[in-house]
């Protein structure tokens, strides 16, 4: 979510400031902007900002090999090309500059580098928000609050999440998750099928990813969302009786 100040993200304007630098090399017009495009989607793994940018460096590459070699050609073809792409490069860069932002955000937002935030290896821990307990006071078949396992909570928001409380990514139902903002029937049909294949979710990262949401849509799921434990697989064993001829 954006702040009030007229930033894109919650960051701010200054911190969108610091990470807008890049757009400088395409003032440069066509010699070095295809390095801005390199390095946001490098920093970001988005394949398609990398490919614009091999795209753009064939009129920096072009210039290398006629400034030289053919200067009548540099000056009929190559410094047109340059300020056209030069251009272009400018106002593509500033049309790619919000989604960059969010896409960084929500990377830095997890606590996480971009290769694990988008490429999970093993089931990190979540902040989870505990329920508020009240007690009367001690019973001697209950622990007291200090001492209530770490799995309650997880149960508590899964069978509540009806009434408000977070849901349990790993327990929820087809109708609960299509419930969720910007997940829906299919999505949501989509999730239960892949849970049930690779035995549950480790992240609500991991469910982005699978689903292809936005990163925006992630960070709204995020507090509406808990990981619970992974349901135990249970192999399926060939049954029958063994004849022989």
């Amino acid at each position: 979510m954006a702040a009030n100040d007229g930033s894109i993200t919650s960051r701010g304007t200054r911190w969108e400031r610091l990470h807008s630098i890049w757009i400088l090399w395409t003032f440069t017009l066509a010699f070095f902007n295809w390095i801005a495009f390199l390095y946001v989607g490098i920093r970001v793994r988005r394949l398609a900002w990398v490919a614009w940018g091999a795209f753009y460096s064939t009129v920096f590459i072009f210039a290398m090999l006629t400034v030289d070699a053919n200067p009548r050609l540099f000056d009929l073809i190559g410094v047109p090309l340059t300020l056209l792409f030069g251009v272009a490069g400018i106002v593509h860069a500033f049309r790619i500059r919000p989604e960059y932002l969010k896409l960084l955000a929500a990377q830095q937002g997890a606590g996480a580098r971009p290769s694990e935030t988008f490429y999970p290896r093993e089931q990190r821990r979540q902040e989870q928000p505990s329920p508020a307990v009240t007690t009367a006071g001690p019973s001697p078949t209950v622990p007291s609050v200090d001492h209530v396992p770490t799995a309650a909570p997880q149960q508590a928001d899964s069978t509540t999440s009806g009434s408000g409380m977070a849901l349990d990514l790993n327990s929820a139902t087809e109708r609960e998750l299509a419930s969720l903002p910007g997940v829906g029937p299919v999505l949501a049909k989509r999730a239960a099928a892949e849970r049930a294949q690779c035995g549950g979710f480790g992240s609500v990262d991991e469910l982005g990813q699978i689903l292809g949401l936005k990163p925006h849509i992630i960070e709204r799921l995020r507090p509406l969302l808990t990981v619970g434990t992974r349901p135990q697989r249970t192999g399926v064993g060939r049954t029958g009786r063994l004849i022989d001829f």
